[in-house]
């Protein structure tokens, strides 16, 4: 069972395409159909990790106050968030309200509306910095630390995540992250925005 399958269940979302109460998870918890489409349109699906992580801002007896991401999992939230945005503008107003985000590893645009963004790089992340928006600054670099968030890596250079979430939960309570420049944005997170559009679409040809 896939991790995206666990956390799902343990929402109480399951995965059962064929069984009779299908629709009706469907509509409860807003899973798109586009997980189950033809092979033929297969090439429109987004992954399981970011339907997931959709499937649960959707409910609304799941409210977290922080949003982490670590490398990859910054993408797979962006297009969560993105998608919302299109999708369910009162979701992700409300989900934007009470909720901080924190990427490390990966600096990632996340939708205008969520401003409440620290970014945690390491010093010599030379891989998260291939895969990061070069106009997004670093809000904390580890030094001595690359790519990894194992804290006991080889020659310190692992991010250490409790250290390093707890001096970003600081940084909300003290100051306000700098805001991200929507003109930018447009063009370096269309990658994020053509899913949350093909999504879109998909979905309404399905219903």
């Amino acid at each position: 069972m896939s991790v995206s399958s666990r956390l799902l269940q343990r929402q109480g979302v399951t995965d059962r395409a064929h069984s009779p109460s299908y629709r009706a998870e469907t509509a409860l918890f807003g899973i798109s159909r586009s997980e189950h489409a033809s092979k033929n349109n297969s090439w429109t699906r987004t992954s399981k990790d970011t339907e997931t992580v959709i499937a649960l801002l959707q409910d609304k007896r799941f409210s977290p106050g922080l949003l982490v991401g670590p490398s990859k999992g910054n993408l797979v939230l962006s297009e969560a968030l993105y998608a919302l945005v299109q999708e369910q503008p009162k979701v992700a107003e409300r989900v934007s309200e009470r909720s901080r985000i924190v990427t490390i590893s990966a600096k990632i645009g996340m939708p205008s509306i969520f401003q409440h963004v620290i970014d945690v790089v390491g010093e010599w992340d030379w891989f998260g910095a291939l895969n990061s928006r070069p106009d997004i600054r670093a809000d904390l670099v580890v030094p001595h630390a690359w790519h990894s968030t194992n804290s006991i890596f080889p020659m310190g250079m692992g991010i250490d995540v409790p250290q390093f979430l707890a001096r970003a939960m600081t940084m909300f309570e003290s100051e306000a992250p700098p805001a991200r420049t929507a003109r930018l944005s447009l063009i370096l997170d269309a990658p994020q925005q053509a899913a949350a559009a093909l999504r879109k679409s998909s979905t309404s040809d399905r219903t």
